[in-house]
């Protein structure tokens, strides 16, 4: 997937937003984005989990 976006993954992670906060355990992760827009702040989550292959995956958005 990251191969396809090529150069259009700085433009794309730039609209994510500002990192609010990180928690995270040994299998899983939370991120907190905001993000301004002209309705005001929005907030994101992301849920990472850790497989047993220990690669990060994206459970949810």
């Amino acid at each position: 997937m990251f191969n396809k976006l090529g150069t259009d993954l700085p433009t794309i992670a730039n609209q994510f937003g500002t990192v609010e906060s990180i928690t995270f355990s040994r299998s899983a992760a939370q991120l907190v984005l905001s993000r301004e827009d002209s309705g005001g702040k929005q907030i994101f989550t992301i849920q990472l989990m850790r497989g047993a292959d220990g690669i990060w995956r994206i459970e949810s958005m």
